[in-house]
């Protein structure tokens, strides 16, 4: 028993707990009952397994069945396959040759998006979503930068050979690029109608760098911007002639208020014009910003012409006047060349118009002149010159020095001017006056032509005339001294001894002894000459005057010395040079 294993000896001492009582009856008795339910179980699974039989045998009547299936079916695969085999590889092809037709349908795609444009690029350039009037858009300009592309890129494919499809194709987009450079166009002109130097249109200077290409839209959009300009201005102008009226009476400053104004509002215009319509320094339409620019100012052309002559030109008005006008208006003239074309009318007209008072300038001198020629005529008894005379000459420096005050007056119409005003003059000068005597002729004319001088000197465009002048003086102040000097030989005695001392004999007998003594004698005592009516006195101004009188002085006092080494004898001429050359100072009043 002890060899039983431990769980049937659990397994027993359960049934005892069972079952009290252990006899053969009770052992029978259990027996007979474990038996009858083992038969009753096998007798339960007699009946089950009947139906598990059957069921196995449907389910293996079905497998076998399955089975006859797939093996009838894996005959028909195999039948298929190898009856598919060529569809499969036909299948192989074609996916080949789908994904190549999709690969040349990219390369087509990219080859119209780089020689063609989209509908909606085209219909942007067509303006058929956007009318003219409207805003041009960023999508716009990339269109047309687009097609600018497509035509380089058709150039270069015409370069590799393929001409008659790159034509084709810039041809189309030529047309489209002029439609869009037209709506560019359309919109530009109204862009600079309005046009304000301090509210531009972001977009507007890239619209005219796509114009560049085409000059005559150019033109005409500095057209369309000088014509509205010139109206702002002309009524600008017309308020600043109003506000200026209060000036009429004073010229000069009337003529350089109204030409600083327009001054001012030509450089504001220009400045204006120049950033409005910037070109990017496109050289081949600087002709047509220059005419741009004059014409900014031709429609004040008019009213100044019309106010400047009727003031400057006025007959009543003085000559310093009209000149200090002239020197204003020349000198805006030149500052106008240097923000202005020269072609411009408003150039034109003020050129005309300095022109014309210089004109009416040496006209009136040359009238003037003419006029005191007449009193030049008549020499007055003290041989100085006329008061009229030097009132001409104070006219005629003051239009000289407000002509040349501007520096813009040109040389030749200071000469010009001079000359038209004191050939009159000059012409009286040059003839000799047969009322007077030699010497009184060459005095008045040295009195008359000095004063002269002096007004030339000062203007470097008379230096021609002012060496004339300077050479007549001379000659004339020859004359008197010559003259002068024969009038004090004659005076101190000395006239007699010349032909002596002219005589190639250096004998000291050649001269008259007795002749010498009187001379001698007539020397000593000074008091003779004092105040002689013999001797002249110069009408001279003081600079000829001293000329004169030291020129003749040299010459006498020569003519003395000569005489006085001649005779080399002190006893018999007891005056000195030295001396006499005092004496001579002296006694000349």
């Amino acid at each position: 028993m002890k060899y039983l294993h431990q769980d049937l000896l659990e397994a027993l001492e359960e049934v005892s707990n069972l079952f009290n009582e252990n006899t053969i009856n009770e052992r029978r008795h259990l027996r007979g009952k474990l038996e009858k339910a083992s038969l009753d179980v096998q007798k339960q699974l007699l009946e089950s397994l009947e139906n598990v039989i059957d069921a196995v045998d449907d389910v293996y009547i079905d497998v076998k069945t399955l089975h006859d299936s797939c093996v009838s079916l894996k005959e028909q695969l195999y039948s298929v396959k190898a009856s598919s085999k060529p569809f499969f590889i036909q299948a192989q092809k074609l996916k080949v040759e789908r994904t190549r037709i999709h690969e040349n349908e990219l390369e087509l795609a990219n080859l119209l998006n780089k020689y063609q444009l989209d509908e909606k690029e085209s219909n942007i350039l067509l303006s058929k979503d956007y009318p003219f009037n409207q805003s041009l858009t960023l999508d716009f300009f990339r269109a047309l930068d687009k097609l600018m592309s497509i035509q380089k890129s058709c150039e270069m494919l015409a370069a590799e050979g393929y001409e008659k499809l790159s034509r084709e194709t810039y041809d189309s987009m030529e047309t489209l690029k002029e439609q869009a450079l037209d709506r560019i166009f359309k919109w530009c002109q109204l862009q600079v109608r309005v046009a304000d130097v301090n509210n531009i249109h972001p977009l507007l200077r890239r619209s005219l760098k796509y114009l560049e290409v085409r000059p005559t839209y150019i033109e005409h959009l500095f057209e369309e911007y000088s014509s509205a300009r010139q109206s702002v201005v002309l009524r600008q102008f017309q308020e600043a002639l109003a506000k200026a009226e209060d000036l009429m009476e004073d010229p000069p400053r009337y003529l350089g208020d109204v030409l600083a104004w327009i001054h001012q509002a030509s450089l504001s215009e220009v400045d204006a014009l120049n950033i409005v319509l910037k070109l990017d320094g496109n050289s081949g339409l600087e002709k047509v910003k220059d005419k741009a620019i004059g014409r900014l100012t031709d429609g004040i052309s008019v009213p100044f012409t019309t106010r400047s002559y009727n003031m400057a030109l006025n007959k009543q008005l003085e000559l310093e006047t009209i000149a200090k006008a002239t020197a204003v208006a020349s000198f805006y003239l030149q500052t106008f060349y240097q923000i202005l074309p020269k072609a411009c009318s408003f150039l034109v007209a003020m050129d005309n118009f300095c022109s014309s008072c210089l004109l009416r300038i040496g006209e009136q001198l040359n009238l003037y002149g003419s006029q005191i020629s007449s009193f030049l005529r008549v020499p007055p008894s003290d041989l100085s010159a006329p008061p009229e005379y030097m009132l001409f000459l104070s006219s005629f420096s003051s239009v000289l020095w407000s002509l040349s005050a501007s520096e813009q007056v040109p040389d030749d119409e200071l000469r010009k001017i001079s000359y038209s005003a004191i050939e009159p003059i000059l012409s009286i000068v040059s003839e000799p006056f047969e009322a007077l005597s030699r010497m009184d002729d060459a005095i008045y004319s040295i009195n008359l032509l000095e004063p002269l001088l002096k007004k030339t000197v000062l203007y470097g465009s008379l230096e021609e005339k002012t060496r004339s002048l300077e050479a007549q003086i001379t000659r004339h102040i020859a004359t008197v001294s010559a003259v002068y000097t024969t009038e004090l030989l004659q005076v101190f005695g000395l006239a007699g001894f010349l032909p002596a001392l002219s005589s190639p004999d250096s004998n000291e007998k050649r001269f008259d002894k007795s002749s010498l003594t009187q001379l001698s004698e007539r020397l000593v005592d000074a008091s003779i000459f004092s105040g002689s009516p013999e001797i002249t006195n110069l009408k001279l101004l003081p600079p000829s005057k001293k000329e004169v009188i030291k020129t003749s002085v040299n010459a006498v006092s020569s003519i003395y010395l000569q005489l006085y080494e001649a005779v080399k004898s002190s006893e018999t001429l007891k005056i000195t040079p030295e001396k006499f050359s005092e004496l001579l100072l002296s006694v000349i009043p």
